[in-house]
């Protein structure tokens, strides 16, 4: 019981810093809503997050045409995801994927 009587102050600076540190990990890790556009090897990406619907959706555009991706995935705070966009023609079809 002395122990506590004789730091008081260092306890309470203690859990004010503990305190402190877990409101910036919860400010920090906050998942929000997002849409960024960006260039990438010739391709335009229009990236968004929604965070109420937690999914990612991307829109790859080059030239005239146009493709759209939607999918669920957990939130990241990472941006401009699109690391290798790879498209083919074969006969009418045109083939592009991401990852």
């Amino acid at each position: 019981m002395s122990f506590v009587k004789n730091n008081y102050k260092i306890i309470i600076f203690i859990l004010i810093i503990f305190a402190l540190v877990i409101g910036f990990i919860k400010i920090f890790n906050k998942k929000v809503s997002y849409e960024i556009e960006y260039d990438y090897e010739g391709y335009h990406v229009k990236e968004s997050y929604n965070k109420d619907l937690k999914y990612y959706s991307f829109n790859i555009s080059k030239d005239d045409y146009s493709f759209d991706y939607a999918f669920e995935h957990e939130y990241t705070r990472n941006r401009k995801l699109v690391e290798s966009v790879n498209s083919y023609d074969e006969d009418d079809y045109k083939c592009t994927s991401i990852s």
